[in-house]
């Protein structure tokens, strides 16, 4: 015989987290203050990836995120990433066209003109069931360590704080992307040209 399940927060819940659309969670029977989030942030999942992209003399930074309340509101007043390499420092004040490897553009076009940027620059609202999902572009003057293994992915952690200093961090797994400029000789000059991609590290399982 068939178990019936009955509907509850919690397992509303759990879909809601799994990226399913539940409209009606906050009327379904369970919902304590012990499940309410004042924030959350994630990385998007599925085939969306997050890179770090070594340019040889420089590291390219793209973070797909997701991040909301629970609450009525919410405001996200600071953000941080731990990169992977300590030394490097990171701007985030790039567009993704900037960023992202022009092969990779289409994949995100989703992601590309979202509130994300808004949310955690300009201290825009978040409000209770509306997420946010959208990339997060940066740069840092450093490279990639020779050391570091390029066929597997990095580990960063994100962390956003709001208006009453709470914060939530959230592990970031990012995908090494490998563009290189190669010098190709004509018989008038000598031409400089990106070859993307050239390597890629396997895909995030």
């Amino acid at each position: 015989m068939n178990r019936a399940w009955s509907a509850s927060y919690a397992r509303g819940l759990r879909l809601a987290n799994a990226g399913c659309s539940v409209p009606y969670l906050n009327a379904l029977p369970g919902r304590d203050r012990s499940y309410l989030r004042k924030l959350y942030v994630s990385q998007v999942g599925g085939y969306i990836e997050s890179y770090a992209i070594d340019w040889g003399t420089s590291t390219g930074y793209v973070l797909a995120l997701r991040v909301g309340t629970d609450y009525p509101r919410a405001i996200i007043t600071s953000y941080e990433l731990i990169p992977p390499w300590p030394d490097h420092e990171i701007d985030w004040d790039h567009n993704p066209e900037d960023v992202l490897p022009k092969s990779k553009v289409k994949c995100y076009a989703g992601l590309l003109k979202p509130r994300l940027p808004s949310i955690l620059n300009e201290r825009k609202l978040l409000y209770r069931g509306c997420p946010v999902k959208g990339l997060l572009c940066g740069r840092a003057w450093t490279p990639i360590p020779a050391t570091s293994p390029r066929d597997r992915p990095a580990m960063a952690e994100i962390t956003v704080v709001d208006g009453a200093g709470i914060r939530v961090s959230a592990p970031i797994q990012l995908t090494i992307y490998t563009a290189i400029r190669q010098k190709c000789r004509t018989r008038d000059s000598k031409v400089s040209r990106e070859l993307e991609p050239v390597t890629e590290a396997s895909e995030t399982p």
